[in-house]
């Protein structure tokens, strides 16, 4: 904590402690493992390239900086600083840090009735990519992996995306706030992919969420007009042969 004036330095060896005491630091978390898999080289022989293995922790890191934009998180690979957030709160501030200027533009989450609450930042129609490579999941801050909340990013979007762009996917960070006794994070070995008791009733929760976020925070006109028509607003879904912006990955 802030209030202490030491740290405490913790050294772990094949899930043994082997030192824990106080120690002189900044605040904040070092993290460092060495070795990893050492006495277990049957899941060692799995692992891929350090290159492979390195852009996947950098991923999940990501996605822990959007969910946590409370918290400062910096990554250096190989001497260099490859990502650094500035722990202000600011979620937007975060998904910058991540994904860059065009994160800029999207639209704060904040959805709640009940026990079940809906935080993050979703895209107008128009900020969508091939793949889901922007769509970040959590339940509680915790990155997770949830089919059915693909889909009820899919359905929230369908009635606003044209017929030629169905399949894309708008950028998301969705944060489900929920009773921790509704989900199953058992799925699967991993934990990463979870499941809730409840599915039908978070995910017609998020769909709604989704929809009023953008008939109230989005620019009133975000439609190429078709046929030199009118642009429509959000309020209106574009009809089958409408538009919507297509950006390039």
């Amino acid at each position: 904590p802030v209030s202490e004036t030491a740290g405490v330095e913790l050294m772990c060896e094949n899930g043994a402690v082997i030192q824990l005491r106080k120690k002189g630091m900044a605040p904040g978390t070092v993290v460092d493992v060495r070795d990893l898999f050492a006495p277990l080289p049957a899941r060692r022989q799995f692992l891929r390239s350090p290159q492979e293995e390195a852009e996947e922790c950098l991923r999940m890191l990501e996605r822990y900086v959007v969910l946590w934009p409370l918290v400062s998180f910096e990554v250096v690979k190989d001497g260099r600083v490859v990502l650094r957030s500035s722990g202000g709160g600011d979620r937007l501030a975060a998904a910058g840090a991540v994904w860059g200027k065009e994160a800029w533009q999207l639209l704060p989450l904040h959805w709640e009735e009940g026990e079940l609450a809906m935080e993050g930042l979703i895209a107008a129609p128009h900020q969508h990519r091939r793949h889901r490579d922007r769509q970040i999941l959590g339940v509680l801050g915790r990155p997770v992996l949830s089919p059915a909340l693909l889909s009820a990013l899919d359905e929230a979007y369908a009635p606003y995306l044209a017929t030629h762009l169905r399949g894309r996917h708008p950028w998301a960070v969705v944060d489900v706030r929920t009773d921790p006794r509704l989900i199953d994070a058992n799925v699967h070995p991993s934990k990463l992919e979870v499941r809730f008791r409840n599915e039908a009733e978070v995910t017609a929760a998020l769909v709604k969420a989704v929809r009023q976020t953008l008939q109230s925070r989005a620019p009133a006109a975000v439609w190429a007009a078709p046929s030199g028509g009118p642009a429509r607003s959000l309020g209106a879904p574009p009809a089958e042969e409408g538009a919507g912006v297509e950006r390039a990955d």
